[in-house]
């Protein structure tokens, strides 16, 4: 999978955890391509405080 340098959204991290969401595959597989040292995925200081303020 190719990804373009991208911004990730706290609706990904939390599809990622969640496994009874339907893009829960999906979002799984986008962050696992974010591990190779070439793919230019951020996530902010303030999508990080959106995840982690989620019940």
């Amino acid at each position: 999978m190719s990804i373009e340098p991208a911004v990730v959204d706290a609706n990904i991290l939390v599809y990622a955890v969640n496994s009874d969401s339907p893009h829960h595959g999906a979002s799984r597989r986008l962050l696992e391509c974010g591990l190779d040292p070439s793919a230019d995925l951020y996530v902010t200081s303030q999508i990080l405080c959106e995840f982690y303020s989620l019940p």
